[in-house]
């Protein structure tokens, strides 16, 4: 038994209820609704296995007592075969602590028939956390990919450094590096020392304490040419 509204994209919603007037009942809320749905009913055991593999629900309602499977067997099957989907009971009695239970093994909902007004409001509250739940596996995925481009980018940062180092340690030029005002040393080569005979921490302390070695009648000139001159200073 199938009910099918025309629509571009239908909910659809796999029903397992093995007594007539009870799945005529759901049908006729569910045609009742502002759902734009699909509905394949179902009576037994094979026919709700071959359902969940065909039909692939977006939703499972299923009654708790019927002549081959209960509710509960068709809910272990539901979260083995499709875990995803909302499985949601539709009983005529169901009493607090059966309720409890089947909602620890992993049901959505459970709604009462003398309720059955409540079927529509519970498929759409399903339907919303399955959104969120997708929503949060986005975003996680999101964040790790974005987590792992930044470790690649910090992995390619700390070896292009290692790079530069290797490079500026071992070459006789003396160079340095400061900021755009000229207010911090960045960084000094080593052959700073060996060159100018001056440690390299004293540029980190006094970023123009290189111009004491200059003689002091130079010294002014000099000093206003380095710090109007953009780039690097390198010294042979």
């Amino acid at each position: 038994m199938s009910d099918s509204p025309n629509s571009e994209r239908r909910l659809k919603i796999l029903l397992l209820e093995d007594d007539g007037d009870d799945a005529e009942l759901l049908l006729a809320v569910l045609r009742k609704s502002h759902l734009a749905h699909e509905t394949q009913c179902v009576t037994g055991r094979n026919d709700f296995i071959a359902g969940i593999s065909e039909f692939q629900p977006d939703v499972i309602l299923s009654d708790y007592k019927l002549h081959d499977i209960s509710g509960p067997e068709a809910l272990n099957l539901a979260r083995q075969h499709c875990p995803e989907t909302p499985f949601i009971l539709v009983t005529g009695a169901l009493g607090e602590e059966l309720a409890v239970d089947v909602m620890k093994e992993g049901a959505t909902d459970y709604i009462l028939k003398d309720r059955i007004y409540r079927l529509v409001p519970a498929i759409e509250r399903a339907l919303r956390e399955v959104e969120q739940r997708n929503q949060r596996r986005r975003a996680e995925e999101l964040l790790r990919v974005q987590h792992e481009q930044l470790k690649r980018q910090n992995e390619d940062l700390l070896a292009s450094e290692a790079r530069f180092r290797q490079l500026a340690e071992n070459i006789r030029e003396v160079f340095w590096m400061t900021d755009p005002l000229k207010n911090q040393m960045l960084y000094v080569s080593p052959g700073y020392e060996t060159i100018w005979g001056r440690p390299c921490q004293s540029l980190y302390d006094s970023p123009r304490a290189w111009a004491d070695a200059v003689h002091e009648s130079d010294r002014e000139r000099v000093l206003n040419a380095a710090l109007t001159k953009a780039g690097e200073w390198r010294v042979r």
